[in-house]
């Protein structure tokens, strides 16, 4: 079963990240992964379904040379919390839940034009959500 996953657009360029990625699955493993794609784009995978979406938008050829992302939040982690990572590689969080249970986090994601994030240009939601039954 999947979630259903919320993305919102502000305008041009650095757009406003809202999203909820979740997996729930009967006796085999859920899977979850949200990746900043240093084009703009953004890859996401909800057990076996790919979505796709955009921080930049339109997309273009290493515009993440020129920006920093920072996750914060609560819950288990997904991988690198609390610091800002250069765009100019490929940034991803990510959840595999292999037997009954189940992990979540509920983060704030932030784009900056720099490493210290002093420039925010944007701030949105990233909940990640993974369940064995």
């Amino acid at each position: 079963m999947l979630a259903p996953l919320l993305m919102a657009c502000s305008g041009k360029n650095v757009q406003t990240i809202d999203a909820s990625v979740s997996d729930s699955q009967v006796g085999s493993p859920a899977f979850v992964s949200f990746s900043l794609n240093t084009d703009g784009s953004i890859d996401m995978t909800q057990g076996f379904t790919p979505l796709t979406g955009n921080w930049f938008f339109p997309a273009v050829t290493g515009i993440g040379s020129s920006f920093w992302a920072r996750l914060t939040g609560t819950g288990t982690s997904p991988g690198t919390l609390n610091v800002w990572l250069h765009l100019n590689s490929i940034q991803t969080w990510s959840f595999t839940q292999a037997t009954a249970g189940s992990k979540s986090f509920n983060g704030t994601l932030e784009i900056a034009t720099d490493s210290g994030g002093s420039n925010v240009v944007s701030t949105g939601a990233l909940d990640l959500f993974v369940e064995v039954l």
